[in-house]
């Protein structure tokens, strides 16, 4: 039994994530408060960081404001094995579709990508192998019935919650990697336990369009395309590394949850009775 230590108990990424783990002892902490959680942090086998800062995306953090440093501060020279979550966008953004392996430079092109990978640099330099990173591709998951939450699955329910109907103002034929949240925390759990350390993309290896997420996801009449400018930020994520651990994710899997958000969103708007804040 793997003794697996979870932070950021709120994080959409996380939630569920214990049925991912059955076998293991896991803890979830809202926030990883060294003051009161030092020794258990320090007495797990793996930690996990789901934490992320509100104002990541929109300033320059420096190593010293990132929770992973406090963490990964706390755990340096023990046997706690630290996972790391990044993103794609630190290889940048192409118009082409431009499939990214591990080893593919790496360009930032926002304060989110800057920060992501200031902040692989510095664990890489502190931990060494005690630290796994994993770059992760777009997910989708269940809705978020509440507003405000600004992802692309906080937009999709939010725009659905409120008027049955999206607007998409990004062109259909974009092609992304699109994962579910179900199969990152399947994808964690075959990296904790094959031992993987160094640098793992977490995506499905396939492009999806947006018009055919999003048609899957909210039906075809409840969606309108407007926008007239060119793909952009197309991206597709190289994950032989992650397969040998892991059979890759199919297609099937990705247009099931999204029937799943289409049942979810159909019933919550029909039911007005629903807490929606």
């Amino acid at each position: 039994m793997t003794k697996i230590i979870i932070t950021g108990e709120a994080s959409y990424l996380a939630q569920g994530i214990q049925q991912s783990f059955p076998n293991d002892e896991m803890k979830i902490l809202f926030m990883p408060d060294l003051d009161k959680n030092k020794d258990l942090i320090r007495s797990a086998d793996v930690i996990i960081n789901f934490c992320l800062h509100p104002e990541f995306s929109t300033r320059e953090f420096s190593v010293n404001e990132i929770i992973d440093t406090d963490i990964a501060k706390c755990i340096k020279g023990t046997q706690v094995r630290y996972f790391f979550l990044s993103s794609r966008k630190v290889y940048g953004s192409s118009t082409d579709v431009t499939i990214y392996s591990e080893e593919a430079p790496l360009s930032p092109t926002d304060y989110y990508s800057h920060n992501k990978i200031k902040e692989e640099q510095y664990l890489t330099s502190l931990l060494g192998p005690q630290l796994t990173i994993v770059r992760i591709a777009n997910v989708i998951g269940d809705p978020i019935l509440r507003k405000n939450y600004k992802t692309f699955i906080g937009w999709i329910s939010s725009q659905m919650a409120e008027k049955n109907h999206l607007t998409a103002t990004e062109n259909p034929l974009t092609i992304k990697d699109y994962i579910t949240r179900s199969y990152l925390q399947i994808a964690l759990h075959a990296l904790v336990h094959a031992n993987a350390r160094g640098i793992y993309n977490i995506g499905s290896g396939f492009g999806t369009s947006l018009h055919e997420l999003l048609t899957e996801m909210v039906g075809k009449e409840n969606v309108d395309f407007i926008s007239d400018k060119a793909p952009k930020d197309q991206f597709i994520l190289n994950c032989t590394k992650l397969h040998q651990f892991i059979p890759a994710m199919t297609k099937p899997m990705l247009i099931s949850q999204c029937h799943k958000n289409q049942a979810i969103l159909k019933t919550f708007y029909k039911n007005k009775e629903l807490v929606y804040s």
